[in-house]
Protein backbone atom coordinates (compact mmCIF):
# COMPACT_ATOMS: atom_id res chain seq x y z
CA UNK A 1 0.00 0.00 0.00
CA UNK A 2 2.82 2.37 0.91
CA UNK A 3 4.52 1.70 -2.44
CA UNK A 4 1.30 2.49 -4.31
CA UNK A 5 0.96 5.82 -2.48
CA UNK A 6 4.59 6.75 -3.24
CA UNK A 7 4.16 5.75 -6.90
CA UNK A 8 0.95 7.79 -7.14
CA UNK A 9 2.64 10.85 -5.60
CA UNK A 10 5.58 10.50 -7.99
CA UNK A 11 3.13 10.31 -10.89
CA UNK A 12 1.34 13.47 -9.70
CA UNK A 13 4.67 15.31 -9.37
CA UNK A 14 5.72 14.18 -12.87
CA UNK A 15 2.41 15.31 -14.38
CA UNK A 16 2.62 18.68 -12.58
CA UNK A 17 6.21 19.14 -13.73
CA UNK A 18 5.20 18.29 -17.28
CA UNK A 19 2.34 20.79 -17.23
CA UNK A 20 4.55 23.52 -15.75
CA UNK A 21 7.26 22.80 -18.29
CA UNK A 22 4.70 22.93 -21.07
CA UNK A 23 3.45 26.32 -19.85
CA UNK A 24 6.99 27.69 -19.73
CA UNK A 25 7.70 26.32 -23.21
CA UNK A 26 4.48 27.85 -24.56
CA UNK A 27 5.17 31.21 -22.96
CA UNK A 28 8.73 31.21 -24.26
CA UNK A 29 7.73 30.41 -27.82
CA UNK A 30 4.60 32.56 -27.93
CA UNK A 31 6.21 35.76 -26.59
CA UNK A 32 5.94 38.78 -28.88
CA UNK A 33 8.89 39.14 -31.23
CA UNK A 34 9.84 42.57 -29.93
CA UNK A 35 9.83 41.29 -26.33
CA UNK A 36 12.23 38.53 -27.34
CA UNK A 37 14.40 41.11 -29.09
CA UNK A 38 14.53 43.34 -26.00
CA UNK A 39 15.44 40.40 -23.73
CA UNK A 40 17.86 38.74 -26.15
CA UNK A 41 20.90 40.82 -25.29
CA UNK A 42 20.88 42.53 -28.68
CA UNK A 43 22.60 45.92 -28.51
CA UNK A 44 19.57 47.72 -29.92
CA UNK A 45 16.05 47.38 -31.29
CA UNK A 46 14.88 49.74 -34.04
CA UNK A 47 11.55 51.05 -35.29
CA UNK A 48 10.36 54.05 -37.31
CA UNK A 49 7.82 56.55 -36.03
CA UNK A 50 5.89 58.55 -38.65
CA UNK A 51 3.81 61.57 -37.67
CA UNK A 52 1.25 62.00 -40.45
CA UNK A 53 -0.27 65.28 -41.64
CA UNK A 54 -4.07 65.14 -41.48
CA UNK A 55 -4.44 68.08 -43.85
CA UNK A 56 -2.81 66.28 -46.80
CA UNK A 57 -2.95 62.74 -48.12
CA UNK A 58 0.24 60.71 -47.78
CA UNK A 59 2.06 63.60 -46.13
CA UNK A 60 4.28 63.63 -43.05
CA UNK A 61 5.00 66.20 -40.39
CA UNK A 62 7.87 64.33 -38.76
CA UNK A 63 10.00 61.23 -39.26
CA UNK A 64 11.89 59.67 -36.37
CA UNK A 65 13.93 56.49 -36.23
CA UNK A 66 13.71 55.14 -32.68
CA UNK A 67 16.53 52.99 -31.33
CA UNK A 68 15.96 51.24 -28.00
CA UNK A 69 19.23 50.32 -26.26
CA UNK A 70 18.34 47.86 -23.46
CA UNK A 71 21.84 47.57 -22.01
CA UNK A 72 22.32 51.33 -21.71
CA UNK A 73 18.67 51.96 -20.70
CA UNK A 74 18.46 54.68 -23.33
CA UNK A 75 16.16 55.44 -26.25
CA UNK A 76 17.60 57.36 -29.21
CA UNK A 77 15.44 59.44 -31.55
CA UNK A 78 16.95 60.31 -34.96
CA UNK A 79 14.69 62.95 -36.54
CA UNK A 80 14.56 63.70 -40.27
CA UNK A 81 12.97 66.61 -42.11
CA UNK A 82 10.37 64.91 -44.39
CA UNK A 83 11.33 67.02 -47.47
CA UNK A 84 14.98 66.01 -47.08
CA UNK A 85 16.87 64.08 -49.75
CA UNK A 86 19.65 61.82 -48.53
CA UNK A 87 21.59 62.62 -51.73
CA UNK A 88 21.06 64.67 -54.89
CA UNK A 89 20.07 61.67 -57.02
CA UNK A 90 17.45 60.20 -54.64
CA UNK A 91 13.83 61.08 -53.96
CA UNK A 92 12.87 63.04 -50.88
CA UNK A 93 11.88 61.00 -47.84
CA UNK A 94 8.27 62.12 -48.12
CA UNK A 95 8.19 61.00 -51.78
CA UNK A 96 9.58 57.60 -50.84
CA UNK A 97 6.86 57.28 -48.22
CA UNK A 98 4.08 58.39 -50.60
CA UNK A 99 5.15 56.19 -53.51
CA UNK A 100 6.73 53.14 -51.88
CA UNK A 101 5.34 53.04 -48.33
CA UNK A 102 6.62 53.12 -44.79
CA UNK A 103 8.53 49.84 -44.91
CA UNK A 104 10.64 51.01 -47.86
CA UNK A 105 11.28 54.30 -46.04
CA UNK A 106 12.38 52.31 -42.97
CA UNK A 107 14.79 50.30 -45.13
CA UNK A 108 16.29 53.47 -46.66
CA UNK A 109 16.79 55.18 -43.31
CA UNK A 110 18.06 52.02 -41.66
CA UNK A 111 20.76 51.79 -44.32
CA UNK A 112 21.65 55.47 -43.88
CA UNK A 113 22.03 55.06 -40.10
CA UNK A 114 23.45 51.53 -40.23
CA UNK A 115 20.57 50.32 -38.06
CA UNK A 116 18.11 47.47 -38.42
CA UNK A 117 14.54 48.78 -38.38
CA UNK A 118 12.03 45.97 -37.98
CA UNK A 119 8.80 47.78 -37.08
CA UNK A 120 6.86 50.85 -38.19
CA UNK A 121 4.35 53.04 -36.35
CA UNK A 122 2.16 55.62 -38.12
CA UNK A 123 0.04 58.06 -36.14
CA UNK A 124 -1.46 61.53 -36.32
CA UNK A 125 -2.82 64.24 -34.04
CA UNK A 126 -5.89 62.21 -33.12
CA UNK A 127 -3.57 59.77 -31.34
CA UNK A 128 -2.15 62.49 -29.07
CA UNK A 129 -5.57 63.97 -28.34
CA UNK A 130 -6.95 60.54 -27.45
CA UNK A 131 -3.89 59.70 -25.34
CA UNK A 132 -4.24 62.88 -23.28
CA UNK A 133 -7.95 62.29 -22.76
CA UNK A 134 -7.40 58.67 -21.70
CA UNK A 135 -4.78 59.61 -19.07
CA UNK A 136 -6.85 62.62 -17.94
CA UNK A 137 -4.30 65.25 -18.91
CA UNK A 138 -0.57 65.88 -18.74
CA UNK A 139 1.04 68.49 -16.42
CA UNK A 140 2.43 71.36 -18.49
CA UNK A 141 4.03 74.75 -18.10
CA UNK A 142 4.34 77.82 -20.31
CA UNK A 143 5.86 81.18 -19.53
CA UNK A 144 5.13 84.10 -21.82
CA UNK A 145 8.71 83.84 -23.10
CA UNK A 146 7.91 80.50 -24.72
CA UNK A 147 4.70 81.45 -26.49
CA UNK A 148 4.81 82.44 -30.13
CA UNK A 149 3.31 85.68 -31.37
CA UNK A 150 -0.50 85.33 -31.61
CA UNK A 151 -0.34 82.06 -29.64
CA UNK A 152 -3.15 81.91 -27.06
CA UNK A 153 -2.39 79.25 -24.46
CA UNK A 154 -2.46 79.17 -20.65
CA UNK A 155 0.65 80.32 -18.82
CA UNK A 156 2.10 79.01 -15.60
CA UNK A 157 1.47 75.43 -14.48
CA UNK A 158 -1.66 73.77 -15.88
CA UNK A 159 -3.02 70.42 -17.03
CA UNK A 160 -2.88 69.93 -20.78
CA UNK A 161 -6.17 68.39 -21.87
CA UNK A 162 -7.34 67.10 -25.24
CA UNK A 163 -8.84 70.43 -26.28
CA UNK A 164 -5.39 72.09 -26.17
CA UNK A 165 -3.26 69.37 -27.74
CA UNK A 166 -3.42 70.55 -31.35
CA UNK A 167 -2.75 74.15 -30.34
CA UNK A 168 0.32 73.11 -28.37
CA UNK A 169 1.71 70.78 -31.03
CA UNK A 170 1.26 73.24 -33.89
CA UNK A 171 2.52 76.70 -32.93
CA UNK A 172 1.52 79.54 -35.30
CA UNK A 173 4.86 79.80 -37.10
CA UNK A 174 4.79 80.10 -40.89
CA UNK A 175 8.45 80.72 -41.74
CA UNK A 176 11.27 78.26 -42.43
CA UNK A 177 11.65 77.47 -38.72
CA UNK A 178 8.11 76.06 -38.42
CA UNK A 179 9.08 72.36 -38.85
CA UNK A 180 11.73 72.65 -36.14
CA UNK A 181 9.38 74.35 -33.68
CA UNK A 182 6.72 71.69 -34.28
CA UNK A 183 9.29 68.93 -33.77
CA UNK A 184 10.39 70.55 -30.51
CA UNK A 185 6.78 70.66 -29.31
CA UNK A 186 6.50 66.91 -29.96
CA UNK A 187 9.68 66.42 -27.93
CA UNK A 188 8.14 68.52 -25.14
CA UNK A 189 4.98 66.42 -25.24
CA UNK A 190 6.90 63.15 -24.91
CA UNK A 191 9.13 64.44 -22.12
CA UNK A 192 6.36 66.04 -20.06
CA UNK A 193 4.41 62.78 -20.32
CA UNK A 194 7.55 60.94 -19.17
CA UNK A 195 7.63 63.14 -16.04
CA UNK A 196 4.24 61.65 -15.16
CA UNK A 197 5.19 58.09 -16.13
CA UNK A 198 4.43 56.54 -12.74
CA UNK A 199 0.80 57.57 -13.14
CA UNK A 200 0.48 57.14 -16.93
CA UNK A 201 2.06 53.70 -17.42
CA UNK A 202 -0.45 51.77 -15.27
CA UNK A 203 -3.29 53.47 -17.17
CA UNK A 204 -1.85 52.55 -20.57
CA UNK A 205 -1.20 48.98 -19.47
CA UNK A 206 -4.90 48.54 -18.77
CA UNK A 207 -5.92 46.43 -21.75
CA UNK A 208 -9.17 48.26 -22.61
CA UNK A 209 -7.30 51.58 -22.56
CA UNK A 210 -4.45 50.23 -24.66
CA UNK A 211 -6.94 48.69 -27.08
CA UNK A 212 -8.70 52.01 -27.51
CA UNK A 213 -5.40 53.83 -28.11
CA UNK A 214 -4.11 51.15 -30.49
CA UNK A 215 -7.03 51.87 -32.83
CA UNK A 216 -5.51 55.31 -33.43
CA UNK A 217 -2.28 53.96 -34.96
CA UNK A 218 -1.24 51.96 -37.99
CA UNK A 219 1.65 49.68 -37.12
CA UNK A 220 3.44 46.47 -37.98
CA UNK A 221 3.51 45.94 -34.22
CA UNK A 222 0.59 43.99 -32.85
CA UNK A 223 -1.33 45.28 -29.85
CA UNK A 224 0.35 42.60 -27.78
CA UNK A 225 3.78 43.79 -28.92
CA UNK A 226 2.95 47.40 -28.00
CA UNK A 227 1.92 46.12 -24.57
CA UNK A 228 5.25 44.27 -24.34
CA UNK A 229 7.24 47.46 -25.11
CA UNK A 230 5.36 49.49 -22.51
CA UNK A 231 5.73 46.74 -19.91
CA UNK A 232 9.45 46.49 -20.63
CA UNK A 233 10.04 50.24 -20.34
CA UNK A 234 8.02 50.40 -17.12
CA UNK A 235 9.75 47.46 -15.46
CA UNK A 236 13.24 48.64 -16.47
CA UNK A 237 12.76 52.35 -15.78
CA UNK A 238 14.22 54.86 -15.87
CA UNK A 239 14.98 54.81 -19.59
CA UNK A 240 16.50 58.07 -20.82
CA UNK A 241 15.58 59.52 -24.23
CA UNK A 242 18.17 61.29 -26.38
CA UNK A 243 17.41 63.29 -29.52
CA UNK A 244 19.28 64.15 -32.70
CA UNK A 245 18.02 66.19 -35.65
CA UNK A 246 19.84 65.26 -38.86
CA UNK A 247 21.17 68.52 -40.40
CA UNK A 248 19.82 69.89 -43.68
CA UNK A 249 21.41 72.16 -46.27
CA UNK A 250 19.59 73.94 -49.10
CA UNK A 251 20.97 73.40 -52.59
CA UNK A 252 19.16 74.70 -55.69
CA UNK A 253 15.88 74.91 -53.75
CA UNK A 254 16.30 71.32 -52.58
CA UNK A 255 16.72 70.12 -49.01
CA UNK A 256 19.72 67.82 -48.83
CA UNK A 257 21.21 65.90 -45.94
CA UNK A 258 24.37 67.72 -44.88
CA UNK A 259 26.49 64.58 -44.88
CA UNK A 260 29.68 66.08 -43.48
CA UNK A 261 27.95 67.72 -40.53
CA UNK A 262 25.70 64.68 -40.04
CA UNK A 263 28.74 62.45 -39.72
CA UNK A 264 30.15 64.65 -36.95
CA UNK A 265 26.79 64.84 -35.16
CA UNK A 266 26.23 61.08 -35.39
CA UNK A 267 29.68 60.29 -34.03
CA UNK A 268 29.19 62.56 -31.03
CA UNK A 269 25.63 61.32 -30.49
CA UNK A 270 26.62 57.65 -30.54
CA UNK A 271 29.42 58.23 -28.07
CA UNK A 272 26.85 59.86 -25.79
CA UNK A 273 24.64 56.77 -26.12
CA UNK A 274 27.45 54.31 -25.46
CA UNK A 275 29.02 55.76 -22.34
CA UNK A 276 27.61 56.05 -18.85
CA UNK A 277 26.32 59.51 -18.06
CA UNK A 278 28.49 61.68 -15.82
CA UNK A 279 27.33 65.26 -15.42
CA UNK A 280 30.85 66.21 -14.35
CA UNK A 281 31.94 65.50 -17.95
CA UNK A 282 29.70 68.30 -19.23
CA UNK A 283 27.85 70.44 -16.72
CA UNK A 284 24.65 71.94 -18.15
CA UNK A 285 24.47 75.59 -19.19
CA UNK A 286 21.87 77.34 -17.07
CA UNK A 287 19.86 80.56 -17.16
CA UNK A 288 18.46 81.89 -13.87
CA UNK A 289 15.33 84.06 -13.78
CA UNK A 290 13.91 85.97 -10.84
CA UNK A 291 10.19 85.24 -10.52
CA UNK A 292 9.76 87.25 -7.31
CA UNK A 293 9.83 90.88 -6.16
CA UNK A 294 13.12 90.31 -4.29
CA UNK A 295 15.63 92.52 -6.08
CA UNK A 296 18.93 90.91 -7.06
CA UNK A 297 17.74 87.35 -6.37
CA UNK A 298 18.81 85.96 -9.75
CA UNK A 299 22.35 87.27 -9.21
CA UNK A 300 22.55 85.69 -5.74
CA UNK A 301 21.31 82.34 -7.03
CA UNK A 302 23.76 82.52 -9.90
CA UNK A 303 26.64 82.56 -7.42
CA UNK A 304 25.27 79.59 -5.48
CA UNK A 305 24.59 77.56 -8.62
CA UNK A 306 28.06 78.30 -9.98
CA UNK A 307 29.56 76.81 -6.82
CA UNK A 308 27.72 73.58 -7.68
CA UNK A 309 29.66 73.47 -10.94
CA UNK A 310 26.80 74.64 -13.14
CA UNK A 311 27.59 77.05 -15.97
CA UNK A 312 25.28 80.01 -15.40
CA UNK A 313 25.32 81.94 -18.68
CA UNK A 314 22.66 84.51 -17.91
CA UNK A 315 20.51 85.88 -15.10
CA UNK A 316 17.47 88.11 -15.56
CA UNK A 317 13.88 88.73 -14.51
CA UNK A 318 11.14 86.24 -15.32
CA UNK A 319 8.02 87.10 -17.32
CA UNK A 320 6.25 87.92 -14.03
CA UNK A 321 7.12 88.37 -10.35
CA UNK A 322 4.48 86.32 -8.56
CA UNK A 323 5.80 82.76 -8.91
CA UNK A 324 4.89 80.91 -5.72
CA UNK A 325 7.07 77.90 -6.51
CA UNK A 326 10.41 77.67 -8.27
CA UNK A 327 10.35 76.01 -11.68
CA UNK A 328 13.00 73.96 -13.51
CA UNK A 329 12.66 73.96 -17.30
CA UNK A 330 14.59 71.70 -19.64
CA UNK A 331 14.99 73.42 -23.03
CA UNK A 332 17.62 71.10 -24.52
CA UNK A 333 15.71 67.78 -24.48
CA UNK A 334 18.12 66.37 -21.90
CA UNK A 335 15.94 64.87 -19.15
CA UNK A 336 19.02 63.18 -17.77
CA UNK A 337 20.09 66.71 -16.69
CA UNK A 338 16.70 67.79 -15.36
CA UNK A 339 16.28 64.58 -13.34
CA UNK A 340 19.58 65.18 -11.57
CA UNK A 341 19.03 68.92 -11.01
CA UNK A 342 15.48 68.44 -9.79
CA UNK A 343 16.74 66.04 -7.13
CA UNK A 344 19.80 68.17 -6.33
CA UNK A 345 17.82 71.39 -5.83
CA UNK A 346 14.90 69.71 -4.05
CA UNK A 347 12.26 70.70 -6.61
CA UNK A 348 8.97 68.81 -6.83
CA UNK A 349 9.05 68.37 -10.62
CA UNK A 350 10.61 69.59 -13.87
CA UNK A 351 9.00 70.73 -17.11
CA UNK A 352 10.19 70.47 -20.69
CA UNK A 353 9.81 73.30 -23.21
CA UNK A 354 12.24 72.33 -25.91
CA UNK A 355 13.99 74.96 -28.00
CA UNK A 356 17.35 73.66 -29.15
CA UNK A 357 18.16 76.97 -30.84
CA UNK A 358 18.93 78.42 -27.39
CA UNK A 359 22.42 78.42 -25.90
CA UNK A 360 21.25 77.11 -22.53
CA UNK A 361 20.26 73.62 -21.40
CA UNK A 362 18.14 74.48 -18.37
CA UNK A 363 16.22 77.49 -17.05
CA UNK A 364 15.55 77.96 -13.35
CA UNK A 365 12.78 80.39 -12.40
CA UNK A 366 13.11 81.28 -8.72
CA UNK A 367 9.80 81.55 -6.90
CA UNK A 368 8.84 82.64 -3.38
CA UNK A 369 10.03 79.26 -2.10
CA UNK A 370 13.63 80.00 -3.17
CA UNK A 371 14.86 79.67 0.41
CA UNK A 372 13.94 75.98 0.27
CA UNK A 373 16.27 75.30 -2.66
CA UNK A 374 19.22 73.06 -1.80
CA UNK A 375 22.72 74.09 -2.81
CA UNK A 376 24.86 71.41 -1.15
CA UNK A 377 27.23 69.98 -3.68
CA UNK A 378 26.87 66.22 -3.97
CA UNK A 379 27.47 63.40 -6.40
CA UNK A 380 25.70 63.84 -9.72
CA UNK A 381 24.37 60.37 -10.49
Amino acid sequence: MKRKVVSFLLLVVAIAAGIYGGILFYRSHSRPAIEKALDSGKPSVGLILLQEDLSQSKSLKAISVVQILPNQKKVAFYSFFPQMKLSEDTDSLITIFAEDGSETLAEVLGKALNLTIDWTIRLDDTFFVHLVDLVEGIPWFFSKDFLMQKETLPTGEFILDGSLVRKVLHPPVSNSTAPAFELFRYYSFLLNAREDANRIFPILLTKPILGSLYKKVQSTLSKREVYAILSYLKSHSPFYPFFLELPVKVYESKFLLDRETASLYLGKFRRLLEKKFRMEDRFPKVEVKNGTYHAGLARKLREKLSRLGLKVLEFSNADRHNYKQSVLIDVSAMPIYSDVLQKQLGLSRAYHLIDRSLFTDMIIIAGEDYKNLKFERGHYE
